[in-house]
């Protein structure tokens, strides 16, 4: 049995055998010189290519919803695009029909992947997609039209297209499971919109997964198990059962406020990564955005420009007008390196991380996301709040503050830096030991306890690395522990606490943070109705006695968990387990 983690892009459990879907790389099979024997032959392949595509979309597009509809209908257009410019290029030039489309292909391609705009590169894609569809029937080695129903199973592959997915899920597709992808993309959107769950695994390693053997696709933990033992495979077909039930239970509550039982209000924010997550989440329940990571913009050759970064903010702020956004600033260095810094540390995650990365890159990065954040906390105002992360020192909050009033006056904003609602991310042991110094500079409104590293440092585990998967559980009684005494330092002064890590997503924690004093959770979207449900149901006085019974008593996180079912037990509250 080998267990990989992953990032949950449409949530789910799946239980089947592994089909690996592989592509070769159509357009490197093109030569680079390929003269026409027949122009016209060649035209008419143009042609011919055409029309299959266009019968395989009626098909596809006959089984999904007017949103994918649209997005097939945008493929018709785009081939035929295609096709008639590859046609003049067969003409005009004598070249074979393949090697047009790969010239067109190339032209746009190249044209999309130098955009500043992450929704143009995004579409490169959707190119690719056509592209690869019309060379498969030029080379007649389309199978589409003719598949038929079979076993269902669980697709792996390095990525994958938006007709292949739609194709697959036609012949019984039940989980997919990619090294690449976003969890915005038409991928993405076309497995929830279908139900299907899906993760991306980046350390997937495809050559040793054997084709037929058994998988579970968990997309609620973002797990893939490969190989699982029966007593597992039984777990997880009772967790499957349990979890469409819960499904249907929950749905209602995320479009109701969060109060528990005895009054006590909890919001509930969302996690979001870029503009496309931004509406999607918008659309979900989500009160706010708890936390925004704009690391998507850092991932090319060279930083993103104020104004793109300024784009950014704006556009994915106006899905959640009069509801609180927190902007996190680039949490950069660790398991997120930047191509252009190339950094070389023998410890990333002890090293240039987060605040020390901004600051050490200040002009290069830090003072252009200020500047594009001031620019847009003009726009929303108040609702529009800047969180850092990974500090550790009370100097740090300083540099920051100093950094952000400097911003201030090169954009000749007419704010002040007292009117830019300023938060830190508690997630070394450091900051939570310090918390009360670091809140009394008076310059922090608001803290979130950033659980995945928090519980990283406090346990000495690396949450990436595989084998010590055992080790690392953001609910071990000491990350628990270090919570409460950090809270404990600040009960009496005015911040506001919330969590954004995965721990705030998980049914089982919601009665633990609520009794630490978490007043916000930001969660996975997807989670939002769950949480709320759960919220809905509880005590917030008997959730204050459950984290004094862990604090008093647990030492194990098997411990945690099992005090944390007996209280949602008890409250008649359904539970996935």
């Amino acid at each position: 049995m080998k267990i990989y983690r992953g990032t949950t892009a449409s949530s789910g459990i799946a239980i089947g055998f592994v089909v690996k879907h592989e592509k070769y790389e159509i357009l490197d099979k093109i030569p680079n010189s390929c003269i026409a024997d027949s122009p016209d032959t060649e035209v008419k392949k143009l042609r011919s290519s055409l029309e299959r595509f266009e019968r395989h979309l009626e098909i596809l597009m006959g089984s999904q919803e007017s949103l994918f509809r649209e997005l097939f209908e945008a493929y018709r257009i785009m081939a035929r695009a295609i096709i008639e410019e590859a046609a003049a290029l067969v003409i005009s030039e004598q070249i074979c029909s393949e090697l047009a489309v790969k010239r067109v292909f190339t032209s746009y391609s190249e044209a999309l992947l130098r955009s500043e705009n992450e929704l143009i590169e995004m579409r490169e894609l959707d190119l690719r997609n056509v592209v690869y569809e019309i060379l498969k029937r030029i080379k007649e080695d389309s199978q589409d039209e003719t598949l038929s129903a079979e076993q269902r199973f669980i697709a792996v592959a390095d990525y994958i297209l938006p007709t292949d997915l739609i194709s697959l899920i036609r012949v019984g597709l039940k989980g997919l499971v990619t090294r690449k992808g976003g969890v915005t993309s038409h991928i993405a959107v076309i497995a929830r919109n279908n139900e299907i769950p899906y993760i991306i695994v980046p350390m997937l390693d495809l050559e040793s997964i054997k084709t037929n053997s058994r998988a579970i696709v968990d997309a609620i933990n973002g797990q893939l198990i490969l190989e699982p033992v029966e007593s597992l495979v039984k777990k997880y077909m009772e967790i499957l059962k349990n979890y469409e039930d819960l499904k249907v239970l929950t749905k209602p509550y995320a479009r109701s406020n969060a109060v528990t039982f005895d009054g006590k209000k909890i919001d509930v924010l969302c996690n979001i990564g870029n503009v496309e997550e931004a509406r999607l989440a918008s659309s979900l329940g989500c009160d706010g955005v708890g936390l925004y990571r704009v690391e998507f913009l850092y991932t090319l050759e060279k930083p993103p420009s104020e104004e793109r970064l300024l784009n950014a903010l704006i556009r994915s702020a106006e899905f959640f007008k009069g509801k609180e956004i927190v902007i996190r600033a680039p949490d950069l260095g660790g398991d997120k390196p930047v191509p252009y810094l190339r950094l070389k540390e023998p410890n990333p995650f002890l090293g240039l991380r987060g605040i020390r990365l901004l600051l050490e890159y200040n002009k290069e990065i830090l003072m252009p996301f200020l500047r594009a954040f001031v620019r847009a906390a003009e726009r929303f105002g108040e609702n529009l709040k800047l969180m850092i992360p990974m500090v550790s020192r009370v100097k740090e909050i300083y540099e920051i503050y100093s950094s952000l009033e400097m911003a201030i006056i090169e954009t000749s904003s007419k704010l002040r830096a007292d009117d830019i609602s300023l938060g830190i991310m508690v997630e070394t042991p450091a900051a939570a030991l310090m918390l009360d110094l670091l809140v009394d500079t008076g310059l922090i409104s608001f803290v979130s306890f950033g659980t995945n590293d928090l519980a990283q440092y406090v346990l000495a585990v690396d949450r990436t690395n595989e084998k010590l998967g055992e080790l690392y559980n953001d609910l071990d009684p000491s990350v628990i522990r270090i919570m409460s005494i950090a809270i404990e330092k600040i009960k009496n002064k005015r911040v506001k606490l919330g969590v954004c890590g995965e721990i705030a997503s998980r049914q089982i924690s919601i009665p633990i943070l609520i009794g630490l004093g978490i007043e916000s959770l930001s969660v996975n979207p997807p989670a939002v109705g769950l949480i709320k449900y759960t919220i809905s149901k509880l005590s917030h006085s008997k959730s204050l006695d459950l984290v004094k019974e862990i604090t008093r008593s647990a030492i194990s996180s098997e411990d945690v968990i099992r005090m944390a079912s007996k209280l949602l037990i008890s409250s008649g509250i359904k539970i996935l387990r």
